[in-house]
């Protein structure tokens, strides 16, 4: 064990109480990913570098998951330390450290995701949007907003990729700052509720990994739960990337099904089909901004890293919708009861 991480590891011992035994490490992408064992249960600690959070975000974080969780939706909870905090934070090394329960299950794949299955997460969604419409933070509470996180992404890479994104970002961004941001359309989004960020059990949903959590448009958190329906399509290249008509119909039924979940829980606001591209757009955006500042010109274009880069930087230099835009006909959904 390296000396950062033994280090690491008995602050969250003490901190928490937890087992002496061998911790797992399952990640490292935007922060650190162990399992952990408390009285032989297992536990996740996540160790985030002070340069992405600050302590104001995480609690923040905390707050709104027991907020959630009170409220009935399906959350792995964070965990306090002995002395009833959210946070331990870490000198040398300096980190953050958080620990939070195991979802208990495995990651859905498409065999899992029955349409009563897609309903169910529809509606788990929804109930969220509802319970940020009527959530009152309080004074201490600190998160971003989509367009600040979207603007620092741009900063990062704005005089590396190739000019022509300029006004395309510039015209996306002109686009959403008109959308409404009442609490009908506006409030705390998890901003990443794809199937890779919950668990299921016997059916059961259970949610994880709000460090991305802000402030942005509900649609968003519709929209990104489409984008990645196709991710696996995507990176295999298989068919369903290909063959744009079979994936407009697996995308309106998709979203006829997840809709219809989600609309028991909280309406839609009746223009919710003309802000769904523009955040499709935005995601491909991020995605390509973040593998620019991180890795820049990848040599090996072949390499899953480099197949990756580039079908983003495709996407975003060629406008290319990730979505068929027939999808978003309103005749597609105008039979089902949809809007407040």
């Amino acid at each position: 064990m390296e000396e950062k991480d033994r280090k690491i590891w008995e602050l969250a011992q003490e901190a928490f109480g937890l087992d002496t035994t061998p911790f797992t490490k399952l990640g490292s992408f935007e922060s650190e990913i162990w399992e952990v064992q408390r009285q032989g249960i297992p536990f996740i600690l996540r160790i985030t570098d002070t340069a992405h959070r600050q302590p104001e975000n995480l609690v923040s974080e905390a707050v709104w998951i027991e907020y959630l969780a009170k409220n009935g939706i399906p959350v792995a909870i964070p965990i306090q330390t002995h002395a009833k905090e959210y946070l331990v934070i870490s000198q040398d090394p300096p980190c953050y450290l958080m620990l939070f329960q195991k979802a208990t299950g495995h990651t859905p794949t498409h065999k899992d995701a029955t349409d009563s299955f897609i309903v169910s997460w529809g509606e788990i969604m929804g109930k969220m949007h509802r319970l940020s419409s009527d959530f009152s933070p309080p004074v201490t509470f600190t998160r971003t907003n989509l367009l600040t996180s979207f603007s620092s992404l741009w900063n990062l890479v704005s005089d590396k990729v190739d000019p022509s994104i300029a006004p395309y970002y510039e015209s996306i961004m002109k686009t959403c700052q008109a959308f409404p941001t009442n609490k009908h359309y506006y409030g705390l989004i998890h901003y990443d509720l794809h199937m890779g960020n919950f668990f299921v059990d016997d059916g059961k949903i259970t949610i994880f990994d709000f460090d991305d959590m802000q402030y942005g448009w509900y649609v968003y958190d519709i929209a990104m739960t489409l984008y990645y329906w196709f991710w696996g399509a995507d990176r295999k290249g298989s068919s369903l990337s290909t063959d744009q008509t079979a994936r407009a119909e697996d995308a309106v039924c998709f979203l006829r099904l997840f809709l219809a979940g989600y609309t028991k829980a909280f309406p839609l606001p009746d223009d919710w089909l003309e802000m769904m591209p523009v955040f499709l757009v935005i995601r491909q955006m991020e995605l390509y901004f973040v593998f620019e500042s991180r890795f820049g010109t990848i040599s090996d274009k072949s390499s899953p890293l480099g197949k990756l880069k580039y079908f983003f930087q495709d996407q975003v230099l060629n406008k290319r919708p990730h979505i068929p835009l027939e999808v978003f006909k309103k005749d597609n959904f105008k039979d089902l009861t949809l809007y407040f």
